[in-house]
């Protein structure tokens, strides 16, 4: 039979899956109970975080508990290792501590401190502080670990905590969630205030994965670039009578639209757009959606006032350029 554990804000609740349905139990009742992890090897095995009141653990499937002495008292983050079942807990103010006897005993990973973006670190209900939102230890490798800090971006160590790499390029700043896949070994998720975000190298690097819109407008205009230059250049017969008179074609505003001034708000359409989403993958994450508006409005501008509207005179568009 299925179990679920979960924390509600205010307490700790167990369900358990009968034959007859579901059944729950609460415990830790007005504990500011707000984040839990479960030990891989053992289902019984329990960690909470409270708000208030520091780290909770129980050996019996939450029906009795035991304060695991974290010299901190505000947990916002708890994770548990499968690779090596090392405890890991974040409070706030920001700070990192490590048991490697299941609670037992507690040191701080002094490291994530010392990173140089740590002045700008702050959390915007409460900006004279931030906290570890967030600790994702990798299963398949002991040493590396990721942590999220809200607000203040998502840092690395390899070495099990010692060492930290600031805030890594292409991920969100505003951490909310981090995930390993279970078995694609360098493969890591991000779920930010700002979008979502993946890693293929370890958490290294990583990539926005809410650019969808962005590579779809690119793809559609890229297809119509490219319809247009067959049509125009290759095969129609306006276009090769106007090469054979460039003078004549220029003076005949029909003729000019089509070849120069139509082709030109596409072009320059098409460039914007891939401009932007250049720009984008190498913009902060907290300012990477106004880059894409910006990018993309100005390419719809330059497409809009360079089609031929109804009513207008034959051959002309919107605007002249």
């Amino acid at each position: 039979m299925a179990r679920l554990y979960a924390t509600t804000g205010s307490s700790f609740a167990r369900l358990d899956e009968t034959p007859g349905g579901w059944t729950a139990e609460a415990s830790l009742p007005d504990s500011a109970a707000q984040c839990l992890a479960l030990d891989p090897e053992n289902p019984d095995t329990v960690y909470v975080g409270l708000g208030a009141g520091g780290l909770r653990k129980t050996t019996d499937g939450g029906r009795t508990w035991t304060d695991s002495g974290l010299p901190e008292h505000q947990v916002f983050s708890v994770a548990v290792s499968a690779a090596d079942g090392a405890v890991y807990v974040g409070t706030e103010p920001s700070a990192l501590f490590r048991s490697d006897d299941g609670g037992s005993s507690w040191r701080e990973l002094a490291g994530l401190l010392d990173l140089p973006s740590r002045s700008t670190w702050s959390f915007p209900p409460r900006p004279w502080t931030s906290h570890v939102r967030w600790i994702a230890p990798s299963p398949h490798e002991a040493d590396t670990i990721l942590a999220g800090i809200e607000l203040g971006g998502l840092m690395r160590s390899t070495d099990g905590g010692e060492h930290w790499q600031d805030h890594r390029p292409g991920a969100q700043r505003d951490v909310h969630s981090l995930a390993w896949h279970p078995r694609t070994r360098d493969r890591a998720y991000e779920a930010g205030g700002g979008g979502a975000a993946y890693s293929e190298d370890g958490g290294a690097t990583w990539t926005p994965a809410d650019d969808r819109a962005g590579f779809w407008l690119s793809m559609v205009l890229d297809a119509q670039f490219l319809l247009g230059l067959i049509l125009y250049v290759f095969l129609s017969p306006f276009t090769h009578a106007a090469f054979r008179d460039i003078g004549g074609a220029m003076g005949n505003s029909g003729l000019r639209f089509w070849l120069v001034e139509h082709g030109f708000g596409m072009i320059v359409g098409l460039a914007l757009v891939h401009v932007g989403r250049v720009r984008a993958r190498k913009t902060d994450s907290l300012r990477r959606h106004r880059v894409v508006a910006i990018f993309f409005g100005l390419a719809l501008v330059a497409i809009i006032v360079s089609i031929p509207w109804p009513g207008m005179p034959a051959g002309r568009p919107l605007l002249r350029w």
